[in-house]
């Protein structure tokens, strides 16, 4: 399905991305700057020593983030991140030659929530990004920058972000949705089903104030056209990005070491969970699996962390299965390279997706995967050809799925598509910031053409 998803892909790509003819001579006198809003950023190596659990694990968010920063970095395109930041990092840090983060974070106190990290962070992060936007207008710092671009998730406040600081700042506005409100998102506890009819709201609203929408699947693209959300000229499918010269298949050597450091039992098969340990990453699904299969030689290892991560361990022991899993917690970027090399396959039990980067690495190291067919999965892998998919919450099916993979070994007939990779994305990217750029301009000269001209005293 990867070349399927490539034709999508290429079907919406540039659609929203054409200069009208009153902007095509629009030649920007410097480098573009993009102030992006992010709550999620990934630090490989955090300047604290650690990555804070209580502000929020590891995701597949904070991954791509960092990476579109380095790559649209390394293309030379100035950027300003607002992020929520994490104890023990500089309010004012650069991340990158021409890449710097501020930490909009305010004070707050530190309760632990099930699955988001501290309570009201992201609100805090969204009041944090409002005040700095309000004080940057107050100060005529707003000229610094050509662009807003948020990256927003299924929850509010995100959305509620996004067309605010562009119209304090009166920039044009990027949104990027990783996890729609409408579309992908079910909420999975009674607070969050109260707080999702708002977020719902809210994405409307964003969606209608944003000069350009980014997606991440062709079904995205569709759902928000078909319902009359978002024209055609202003969508544009921008996938989550692999970096090709990081996720290369493993050699034997490497894989060895990293077996017996992880002390992974000699001869067993490796099946592989990589992500957050969160109510929608289906983990429970996948134990539930796991204590129907007869594989003797599985062996689940379990890379991510998250505040469930001790209820997956205690559901592990009391289904008699602690002798077939390894987990990890947090692992660098280069050793989730080795994880996914040495597995026969990648687990992704999601009960909503809207893409999965992990899905995509996996596939770029030339390993199958067995994931849930949800979101925009689909859109990505063909069951029988990249891996299978499987009903979303089905125990029964994905342990039959997952016996078939493991069964012999899997002919991975299909590479990771070009369109998937880093550069190809930031150069997609800086595509879109010129476009807006552009029809930003054109507009400012409209605006100005008609004004009614105002003579002085002195003329009349």
């Amino acid at each position: 399905m990867i070349s399927t998803y490539a034709r999508c892909l290429r079907y919406f790509a540039g659609r929203g991305s054409e200069m009208p003819a009153a902007s095509r001579d629009f030649v920007p006198t410097r480098p573009l700057r993009v102030l992006r809003l992010t709550p999620y950023f990934f630090f490989e190596q955090p300047p604290n020593g650690h990555w804070d659990l209580r502000v929020e694990p590891v995701g597949g968010m904070q991954v791509q983030v960092t990476e579109q920063t380095r790559a649209l970095a390394e293309r030379g395109i100035g950027q300003l991140l607002l992020a929520l930041g994490h104890p023990g990092v500089p309010r004012d840090l650069e991340i990158l030659p021409g890449a710097r983060l501020i930490t909009v974070r305010l004070p707050h106190p530190a309760p632990r929530s099930e699955s988001k990290g501290m309570v009201g962070l992201l609100a805090n992060w969204a009041l944090g990004s409002l005040l700095w936007a309000l004080r940057a207008n107050l100060q005529g710092k707003a000229r610094q920058f050509d662009v807003v671009h948020c990256h927003c998730s299924e929850l509010v406040w995100t959305f509620l972000a996004a067309p605010l600081v562009a119209r304090l700042l009166d920039l044009p506005l990027v949104l990027t949705v990783h996890c729609s409100a409408l579309f992908t998102a079910h909420p999975g506890t009674w607070i969050e089903a109260l707080g999702h009819p708002i977020a719902q709201r809210a994405e409307r609203r964003a969606l209608a104030a944003a000069d350009r929408v980014l997606v991440l699947t062709p079904r995205m693209a569709r759902n928000y056209v078909e319902h009359r959300l978002v024209h055609t000229d202003r969508i544009e499918v921008v996938p989550d990005c692999v970096n090709p010269a990081t996720f290369t298949r493993p050699v034997s050597d490497e894989i060895a070491a990293w077996r017996e450091k992880a002390g992974v039992p000699p001869g067993r098969r490796i099946l592989a969970y990589v992500g957050r340990v969160a109510p929608e990453k289906g983990w429970i699904i996948l134990v539930n699996a796991v204590a129907r299969m007869d594989a003797s030689d599985l062996h689940v290892v379990v890379c991510g962390d998250g505040h469930q991560l001790n209820d997956f361990k205690r559901k592990v022991r009391e289904r008699g299965l602690s002798g077939r899993f390894t987990f990890t917690g947090f692992v660098p970027r280069r050793v989730v390279r080795l994880v996914l090399g040495a597995a026969a396959a990648m687990v992704l039990p999601s009960l909503h997706e809207e893409l999965g980067g992990t899905l995509l690495e996996a596939i770029a190291v030339g390993t199958p995967v067995v994931a849930s067919a949800v979101g925009g999965i689909p859109d990505v892998v063909t069951d029988g050809v990249e891996g299978l998919l499987v009903p979303p919450g089905d125990p029964e099916a994905l342990a039959r799925a997952l016996a078939r993979v493991l069964a012999q070994p899997w002919n991975m007939r299909a590479a990771l598509d070009p369109a998937f990779s880093s550069e190809a994305v930031a150069e997609r990217l800086d595509r879109v910031y010129g476009a807006v750029c552009a029809m930003n301009a054109a507009r400012r000269c409209v605006s100005l053409a008609a004004a009614p001209n105002v003579s002085s005293p002195g003329e009349r």
